[in-house]
């Protein structure tokens, strides 16, 4: 997970990019830490390294951010009693 760096709302960070992607595009963001923030950004192709500056929008709840960052959806999570596959661990990310 890269380091972001920003004020505020506002964030910075940078991340590996093949040389085929798109000079400028649009990508969402979110944080796998505290205080797990969803956003949008904008990725520019610069020599192999996409910069990446973004807006934070929303804070999400850790379930729903590391759902998002396994990119897993609630059907794969639990069986159909709603109990949490075991394939799956959760234990909280701060006191």
């Amino acid at each position: 997970m890269p380091r972001t760096r920003g004020a505020g709302r506002l964030f910075f960070h940078t991340c590996p990019l093949s040389d085929q992607a798109p000079l400028i595009h649009r990508a969402p963001s979110w944080e796998v830490d505290y205080p797990f923030r969803a956003g949008r950004s904008i990725i520019v192709r610069w020599r192999g390294r996409g910069l990446v500056f973004g807006y934070w929008k929303t804070p999400l709840d850790e379930d729903a951010a590391l759902t998002r960052a396994i990119d897993a959806h609630q059907a794969e999570m639990f069986d159909r009693d709603g109990a949490l596959l075991p394939h799956f661990t959760k234990e909280p990310a701060h006191e």
